[in-house]
Parts: C-alpha cells; structure tokens; sequence
C-alpha cells in the first residue's frame, strides 16, 4: 500500500476488543473478514448508488496476527466495474505505537442488485465518481487493445493470413492432411487443390480403361 492511498479516508476504521479474539489470543480471522467485506462494500457504495451484495471473495492473505488494543483500518479501491458487478481490492493495516503494520490484503466481488435480490446493471445508477472511474477503466481498456493489435502484426515466420494463421502453419497443416498447399481458384473464390502431373496421367489411364494396379 503507498502513502497516498494512506492519506485518502478509509473505509473501515475501528478498535479491536477482547470479545474479538479467538482461543489463542489473538484477533479472530472472521472479525477481520466482516471488516474487509464492509470496506469493500463501502468503496462499491462509492461508484453507484444500487444496493450491493458479496458474492465472491477472490483472494484473502493473512500475513501478521491482530491483537487486542490495535486500531484496525481498512482501505479498499475499485480494481473493475463491471455490467452488473464491481471488483474491489482491499488493503487492512494496524496501527500499533505509532506505527503502521500491513495484516491483511484480499479482493472481493459485489453485484448489484433489486429488492427480489436480482442483478441490475451497474451503468444505470452510477455516481459521479463511478462515472469519471469508468471512463478511465475504459481509456486503459482501449489503449490496452491498441498495444495488443500493434504486437499482432506478422513476424519474420511467416505472413499471417486473415484468419490469423500464418503461411508456415498452412503448409504444416496441407501436409498432415495430404492435400498439396498450393492452391488456385475456379473463379468464385474457391480453393481448388493443383493436382501433381503423376496425378493427371493416373486419371488419364482410368478413362483409357487401364489400371495402375
């Protein structure tokens, strides 16, 4: 977690107490869990303004213990908005003597939803924030595609072909299958195979009536 984000509000700020500990002595997982789906829920609160459910947690890492008496803190930013859903990625720290100790790092995925609990389309109820958040989403999406379409472009292999494949791959491919990849036209912009002049004289001694056998 950088700085900046550490200056920004968070979304959970609170005090661990001793009814939070488990059998060891220390703060119990779930505790920090409930906390971590909060952040997360808060930050999607942030985007748009439709009622949000949790319906996957992605990854939680527990990295150092809690006890009792630190200051947990929760930050969390949206990492994807989605038709119906909203990607959160969620950063928990202690504070303890003054200083800053990272506990806990996960993501967590929220859909929004109606009163029957069915999906609705995040677009419909963006905030200003959600807004200007996906217009960036979509700004890194487009140049992402652009950088993807640039490195596509054929290599010293061989010459792509429309449906991506290049020359090298066709003639590998004309081989297993027998078939010569030399080919031509009839005219309506079929392939038709070359036949080979051994080929030619066979079909010839057919119609004689002779065989090859």
């Amino acid at each position: 977690m950088s700085n900046t984000q550490r200056h920004t509000c968070p979304a959970v700020r609170t005090a661990m107490f001793p009814h939070d500990m488990n059998g060891s002595g220390r703060i119990f997982g779930g505790v920090i869990l409930s906390h971590i789906d909060i952040a997360g829920w808060a930050t999607c609160r942030k985007v748009c303004s439709h009622r949000f459910v949790t319906v996957f947690f992605k990854s939680v890492e527990f990295k150092k213990p809690v006890f009792v008496n630190d200051i947990l803190t929760c930050w969390a930013e949206v990492t994807k908005i989605g038709r119906t859903s909203v990607s959160t990625h969620i950063w928990v720290e202690v504070e303890r003597d003054g200083q800053f100790i990272p506990v806990t790092e996960g993501e967590a995925i929220y859909v929004a939803v109606d009163d029957d609990d069915k999906p609705l389309v995040v677009e419909t109820a963006l905030t200003e924030y959600g807004k200007s958040l996906l217009r960036k989403q979509r700004r890194a999406e487009a140049k992402a595609k652009a950088q993807a379409a640039r490195a596509g472009q054929p290599s010293d292999d061989g010459e792509k072909g429309s449906d991506g494949a290049t020359t090298g791959d066709a003639q590998a491919s004309g081989s297993a299958s027998g078939v010569h990849p030399e080919r031509d036209t009839d005219g309506s912009g079929a392939a038709t195979v070359k036949t080979s002049g051994s080929s030619r004289k066979a079909k010839r001694r057919r119609q004689k009536g002779s065989c090859d056998c």
